[in-house]
């Protein structure tokens, strides 16, 4: 292909707008003891991220949330953060069953624990790691917060009530606060690609009629 036909290829797209996803993220602390009568140990708060993208979602409501195969497409993300370390805990889920997304585990496909995410504020995105949870087990994350005891997100956390009136409630009048910065779909990096191209021909055409 001749310089001349990359140009024009590139100037045919040079204004199309990139597309952006439109990604949602909620970020708030768990701890196995957040439900319990006792004061949690602040130590032990793991800082979760939740997070989707709308443009991949048929809809948000608690059917699409209990889907692992949304979670493993990357449209639905929960990570969990603790002493420094990133995990992404929705990379193991592979089936729903009736304890909620289960995660996969050492000891056979639903071994490894699960996520509950019910109607209820207490049982929503409460999270159960097993031993041999391969996200526990792969990362060797400490057996302590992350499988004694069940991780909790602190109920009266803004982000966290948020996050359930969205999904259990269908209110999303806290969707626009929420807003994570814009990642270009994967087509939109060509488009930029062509129309840098563009101006590049355009300045190299002008230079020739200088």
């Amino acid at each position: 292909m001749t310089l001349r036909s990359v140009c024009a290829l590139a100037l045919s797209f040079a204004f199309v707008l990139p597309a952006f996803a439109e990604r949602y993220e909620y970020r708030f602390l768990a701890n196995p003891e957040a439900d319990q009568a006792v004061a949690a140990n602040p130590a032990q708060d793991i800082a979760l991220t939740f997070g989707f993208d709308t443009a991949q979602l048929p809809t948000l409501d608690l059917a699409v949330l209990n889907r692992s195969e949304h979670w493993l497409s990357g449209a639905i993300w929960l990570t969990a953060t603790f002493q420094g370390q990133t995990v992404d805990l929705g990379a193991t889920l592979v089936a729903q069953t009736r304890l909620g997304l289960t995660f996969k585990g050492t000891g056979g496909d639903l071994s490894g624990g699960f996520i509950e995410a019910y109607s209820n504020l207490d049982d929503f995105l409460d999270i159960d790691l097993h031993p041999g949870a391969f996200v526990v087990e792969r990362n060797g994350l400490p057996y302590d917060p992350f499988v004694y005891g069940q991780i909790d997100a602190y109920n009266a956390q803004a982000d966290f009530q948020d996050a359930h009136r969205v999904w259990a409630l269908g209110d999303h009048s806290s969707l626009p606060s929420h807003l994570a910065p814009a990642v270009p779909e994967p087509a939109t990096g060509a488009l930029w690609a062509l129309g840098l191209t563009a101006l590049a021909c355009l300045g190299r055409s002008r230079q020739r009629r200088g």
